[in-house]
């Protein structure tokens, strides 16, 4: 009987000293436990959902940083881990130190929590993980979320349901943003990134100024704005100036730079003349805007060119009779000449004897 008792005192020991190690252990309990916040873990979205439906458990979340949408829609939720010595894992970074976590009833050889909250009439007891990892396991699977710049927020053990969170070792990095109010090139945190005050494209800040062509106005507009069909960087296009055009007399509005001394004039009294051709004699002439009414006047400068005669073709003489110049032609002549001498001199003698 004796070897019974202490057999039987023996095994009352152990189911003593096993109770006591799972009450000292929250995270080492059986799979449902009254020390987890959610009794029998939250190994899926489902159960993760399922407890978050649960008030108290929701209050405890959203006092930890867990919202509606990282539960609900999974919003930048990754898988990690959170040991004993405050590390939470993501990835194989260590994204946050000095892990903390809540637990539903302490343990009592667990160290006195540092901090105690009630939500729905639940008290939870806050621990590090140090502290609630007492024994065994010091190792467990989690939920972890991030905020859009990839710094760590919460987590959720799986076995557990407890919370858990810590010092994020996210460092937010400098960004190049256009401040829009100023215009300016300027350096920010990341996540001070604000859309309505700050763009990241930086061509938003590069403004030149151009000629509109349309309204020939001097506007400033986004360099990326910039279309040489409706725009010139030569502000010069948008100046205007009235001249007298000498040719027509006229006053036009003209381009700056289109001002040529040769064609205009600025001073508009010149326009009371002009230069005209007179069709009569095809001469280049001044006359008064007035006269230039007149039929004999055009400021057609082309009917003042001088139509080029053509000179008229040589006739080309008929073919006649070759004159003739043979040896008898010439004694003929000599023979006519020497009687009209003898004449000549008969009739001079005779004079003298009368």
């Amino acid at each position: 009987m004796d070897k019974v008792k202490k057999f039987g005192i023996a095994i009352s020991l152990g189911i003593a000293i096993i109770g006591g190690v799972w009450l000292a252990s929250p995270s080492k309990a059986a799979k449902c436990s009254d020390f987890n916040v959610v009794a029998c873990g939250t190994h899926s979205q489902g159960d993760l959902k399922a407890a978050y439906a649960r008030p108290h458990v929701k209050s405890l979340y959203n006092y930890s940083g867990i919202t509606d949408g990282m539960i609900n829609n999974g919003t930048n939720m990754k898988r990690g881990t959170v040991d004993a010595n405050g590390n939470i894992i993501v990835d194989g970074q260590v994204v946050a130190t000095g892990a903390r976590t809540y637990q539903a009833k302490a343990g009592t050889r667990q160290v006195s929590p540092e901090k105690t909250v009630n939500y729905g009439g639940y008290n939870y007891y806050q621990y590090t993980t140090g502290q609630s990892f007492i024994d065994g396991t010091t190792i467990y699977e989690i939920y972890a979320w991030f905020d859009n710049y990839g710094k760590f927020i919460a987590g959720v053990i799986k076995d557990c349901g407890n919370p858990v969170w810590g010092q994020a070792t996210w460092k937010a990095k400098d960004i190049k943003v256009c401040d829009l109010t100023s215009k300016k090139i300027v350096t920010i945190k990341e996540n001070e990134y604000d859309s309505k005050k700050h763009s990241k494209d930086l061509e938003d800040c590069k403004e030149t100024k151009v000629c509109d062509l349309d309204s020939n106005t001097i506007i400033t507009i986004k360099e990326k704005q910039f279309d040489s069909k409706k725009h010139s960087k030569d502000l010069t296009d948008c100046q205007k100036t009235r001249v007298c055009e000498l040719k027509t007399g006229k006053i036009i509005t003209i381009k700056e730079k289109e001002y040529d001394e040769k064609k205009h004039s600025r001073n508009e009294d010149d326009c009371d003349k002009a230069e005209v051709c007179r069709i009569s004699d095809k001469q280049t002439v001044t006359v008064t805007r007035k006269e230039l009414n007149n039929s004999q006047y055009t400021t057609d400068m082309s009917k003042c060119k001088e139509t080029p005669v053509t000179p008229p073709t040589p006739e080309t003489p008929t073919p006649g009779e070759l004159p003739k110049t043979g040896t008898a032609n010439i004694v003929m002549s000599a023979l006519g000449l020497g009687g009209l001498t003898t004449a000549i001199i008969a009739y001079v003698a005779s004079r003298r004897q009368m």
